[in-house]
């Protein structure tokens, strides 16, 4: 039995929730940050929960495709990618980025390579559409040959679960528990199928939004409008046709115009303080910016100076540690992948690099073409011998032994193991022993993993403010929020896909499938669906420049509340960090640092001898300079290098490429000139 449970505003889901019993139904929401907070509710009414009783709808899709096909691989992206740029290498003629291009390509029309007759119906319909064809058919085409290997090696990717679930019969077989539907704008329309089915032999609330404005985003909420159709409250559940356009609620919010990025933090920690010395929690404020990584690091120092405790754990990727950046850099040299800087940091940490002078080894190597460039000094031929070929396949167990046989001695000594085995469990949990790939294939993907894998370096306060991802506020906890970062190029999808937004509605108008829009953006959805919720006192920003100083442009959101008055560029008052930065060097190391007597005495001697250095009587002066063309563009570009080629008589050593360096051929160019101009 289906059920549609319109909600007018955020708030409205209180009394749903107040209904769901967690022992014998289970919540469904789209992200982590709200199925964590489904469960402290859980949790204030009793001891436990089970596992079942909140899941993210990926968590569900997964776990009903391991029941249904228990024989098949469900591997993730970035090794997807992996083993399609291993299957790329035979295609000829392809651009270097072909595996990412393909990659986009697939997964957005991955409801049809999945559905039984998808792709013959699709090929028909590009002959229908030549032009269509000429833009992208020979991408479909190559996506055709992936699939099919997919097919023969039983792999789906993780992002194509809900579509290839849509050809399992009776998927009721593997599911038996009643569901309650939250995931607001991230309802696509295959999973709309999926919980359809679902609802035939169990109950199915499904919560919808439905402001008054939703008409704005019909395309993007349509697999709402699939279950209308089917839902057996037809008489009570209004069509989205019938809805207004944007109204605004009562005047709960305030708007502000900033120079930029830094200009917009500073006024968040300013705001932010003065709420917490009104009263309020820090676990009742939010912070939300549509990706709150690119505020962080600018967040973080400001917040600490403050003394405002966050939500939010200070991590580091695996690849920026010092020991795996040289284990990698080892890897790649070993399997004949040279580059100068994996040479010049596994290099230096050997005892043979006292033998090279760092300029010697720079003039030799800082121009890599292939390993036989190592040949030019006996000592690195040494140690870098390759064990094995870039292009030599290999299982996934063999290369975990090649990959651990460096992990040894110096690693071993200085970094976690802990770390390392997250590397490996990922490894080994998203591939299989069967598969055989290209040593640098498995080297990319590990070169993935590294990257995105995170350890804490602090952990974050459980009851500080909250710092969140604009896909993450679906929240009822929240007294105010001060959202940043509310800029147009910020809120639209940066879509890099193949087919155009003309070309998406005609397939779902001609076959019926509905792909992503490349021109509709669910982030504006969850702003202005946030805003619905009266109860919250919010603080909208936006930055007249981003972070490397290009124009910016407000959204349309911001703008409509604005009604077409132009704000005056906000100031933020001064901030603790801006205070110590304008006092004087004593109290400031005296009252904020707690630094004794001695100390600042010390500090302000060595400050005061670096503004006025001693005249340095060991330095001579030549007097019979001479000076060049490049010696007077060397002073204009830099005084401190002309200074050392002059008086110093410092020079780099000549780099060894395929073309002789500048000095080299002024040399060669001005002998030759001297034969030239000698009488005869």
């Amino acid at each position: 039995m289906l059920k549609i449970l319109q909600l007018l505003t955020p708030r409205d889901k209180i009394k749903y929730l107040n209904e769901f019993i967690p022992n014998r139904s289970t919540w469904l929401v789209s992200e982590l940050h709200t199925k964590f907070e489904i469960q402290s509710l859980i949790l204030k009414d009793q001891a436990y929960f089970e596992d079942a009783s909140v899941l993210r709808a990926s968590e569900l899709w997964r776990l009903i495709h391991r029941r249904a096909r228990p024989d098949w691989k469900v591997i993730s992206s970035d090794f997807f990618q992996c083993w399609l740029r291993d299957e790329l290498k035979s295609k000829k003629d392809l651009s270097h980025n072909a595996d990412l291009i393909l990659l986009r390509f697939m997964n957005h029309i991955a409801p049809i390579l999945t559905h039984p007759d998808g792709v013959d119906r699709l090929r028909d319909w590009l002959q229908e559409n030549p032009a269509c064809f000429q833009r992208w058919g020979s991408w479909f085409e190559l996506g055709e040959d992936i699939y099919s290997s997919l097919k023969e090696n039983k792999m789906l990717p993780v992002s194509w679960l809900a579509s290839s679930l849509q050809n399992i019969l009776k998927i009721s077989n593997y599911w038996d528990r009643p569901l309650f539907v939250d995931l607001a704008s991230q309802l696509s329309r295959g999973e709309a199928d999926l919980i359809f089915q679902l609802s035939r032999d169990m109950e199915v609330r499904v919560l919808e939004p439905f402001p008054e404005w939703c008409v704005n985003y019909s395309f993007l909420l349509s697999g709402y409008d699939l279950l209308k159709n089917s839902s057996t409250n037809d008489s009570k559940v209004k069509s989205r046709e019938s809805s207004s356009s944007l109204k605004t609620p009562p005047m709960n919010y305030k708007l502000y115009r900033c120079t930029g990025p830094l200009g917009e933090v500073k006024l968040c920690t300013e705001t932010v303080r003065k709420w917490l010395e009104e009263g309020l929690l820090p676990s009742q404020v939010a912070v939300v910016a549509p990706e709150i990584e690119e505020y962080w690091t600018l967040l973080e120092p400001y917040f600490l100076q403050e003394g405002i405790p966050v939500a939010k754990d200070r991590v580091t990727r695996l690849h920026s540690l010092p020991v795996f950046s040289k284990w990698l850099a080892n890897l790649r040299l070993f399997a004949g992948k040279v580059q100068f800087a994996d040479l010049e940091l596994s290099f230096y940490e050997q005892e043979e690099s006292r033998s090279l002078r760092y300029e010697k080894f720079h003039a030799l190597f800082s121009q890599l073409i292939s390993s036989e460039d190592l040949e030019r000094h006996e000592v690195i031929k040494n140690s870098f011998v390759a064990r094995y070929s870039p292009h030599e396949n290999l299982s996934r167990d063999q290369f975990i032994g090649y990959a651990l046989s460096f992990w040894t001695g110096f690693f071993m000594e200085t970094a976690d193991s802990s770390s390392i085995e997250v590397v490996l469990r990922d490894l080994l949990t998203s591939s299989f022993p069967q598969i055989q790939l290209q040593l640098s294939s498995w080297l990319f993907y590990l070169e993935q993993l590294c990257a995105k894998k995170e350890i804490k370096l602090r952990v974050g306060s459980s009851e500080g403010v909250q710092l969140l991802n604009l896909s993450s506020i679906d929240s009822l906890h929240f007294k105010k929020i001060f959202y940043l970062g509310l800029a147009e190029s910020q809120l639209r999808e940066k879509y890099q896909g193949l087919l155009k937004a003309g070309e998406v509605l005609k397939l779902a108008q001609d076959l019926g499938f509905y792909l992503d829009h490349p021109e509709v953006s669910s982030k504006e959805f969850d702003l202005a669906w946030a805003h619905e919720n009266t109860e919250v006192v919010s603080v909208y920003s936006f930055p007249e420049s981003n972070i490397s100083g290009s124009k910016e442009a407000a959204s349309s959101f911001w703008l409509e509340l604005a009604k077409g008055n132009v704000k005056e560029l906000t100031v933020s008052e001064e901030t603790r960090w801006s205070s110590i930065e304008r006092s004087q060097l004593i109290e400031t190391l005296t009252s904020v640092r707690g630094r004794k007597r001695e100390e600042i005495l010390q500090q302000k001697c060595f400050i005061d001898r670096d503004l006025n250095p001693p005249e340095n009587a060991c330095v001579e002066v030549r007097k019979d300079l001479s000076l060049s063309i490049s010696g007077i563009e060397d002073y204009l570009r830099c005084p401190f290098v002309f200074f050392a080629k002059k008086i110093f008589q410092m020079k780099d050593e000549s780099i060894i490429d395929f073309e002789a360096d500048g000095r080299s051929l002024g040399v060669i160019e001005h002998a030759l000139l001297e034969v030239l101009s000698k009488e005869p």
